[in-house]
């Protein structure tokens, strides 16, 4: 059943209008980095009753669940259409707030179905090509009935070729507040070498493991080699002095 309202609980997430109605007005904090891969990072801060209202939530037998419970209490799926990825959570509790933490690393062709572009951004292009990926959002921000401000921040070693954002070195921002989320206008194009994008993600230890083992395999299948051909070298070497 959750697999089936995957929609609703992303917009949930992101306050549609339909959370809880004893939740003021907060700020959602966007990071992205983009190197060989697409590092993702969303920060949410929820009031400190938070817990309570998912808690009194999680009694309630629905198909639809508040803000809080969707962040507090359910998994969440970066990737649009893509039931079994989810976010590495990490929740934070401190006297006045909660704070909640999303993460997740894309390959670019995961990217393009990310669930906060898709869902929260009513024109969206992220374009890519051999030398150049962009990424053009205008229009409006559909998800902010109950976010004060939304903060984005890209940052990425590749040369940008153009951002209407605020630089601060290899980073860029854009600090827009609830009177501009009906006209939203962020563009971002850097220049890199396309074939260089990894094909796969790292989002747990499992795969930074399986990647340890292949290096240290060709490691040692070199040495292998090296010391075979020495020791061919060596025994072809002294056959030919004794047939001298």
């Amino acid at each position: 059943m959750k697999k089936n309202i995957l929609l609703l609980v992303i917009l949930a997430f992101f306050v549609t209008g339909c959370g809880s109605s004893k939740m003021d007005e907060y700020e959602v904090d966007y990071n992205l980095k983009i190197n060989d891969v697409f590092y993702e990072s969303i920060t949410v801060a929820l009031p400190k009753d938070a817990y309570d209202i998912a808690g009194k939530d999680s009694k309630k037998n629905e198909n639809y669940n508040s803000l809080e419970y969707s962040l507090l209490k359910s998994d969440i799926n970066p990737i649009f259409s893509n039931y079994d990825e989810l976010y590495r959570k990490e929740i934070n509790k401190y006297n006045n707030m909660v704070e909640v933490n999303l993460k997740y690393n894309y390959p670019e062709k995961y990217y393009v179905y990310n669930n906060f572009i898709t869902s929260c951004f009513s024109n969206y292009d992220l374009i890519s090509s051999d030398d150049n990926f962009e990424i053009k959002l205008s229009g409006a921000f559909i998800c902010g009935n109950k976010i004060e401000k939304l903060n984005i921040s890209v940052t990425s070693n590749y040369d940008v070729l153009e951002s209407n954002g605020k630089k601060d070195g290899k980073t860029y921002t854009w600090s827009i507040g609830k009177k501009d989320f009906e006209k939203i206008d962020i563009d971002y194009k850097i220049s890199r070498k396309y074939s260089k994008m990894a094909k796969e993600a790292v989002n747990g230890k499992g795969n930074d493991k399986r990647a340890t083992t292949i290096r240290n395999l060709r490691i040692v299948t070199f040495v292998i080699m090296i010391i075979v051909i020495i020791a061919f070298s060596v025994r072809f070497y002294f056959m030919k002095k004794d047939l001298e």
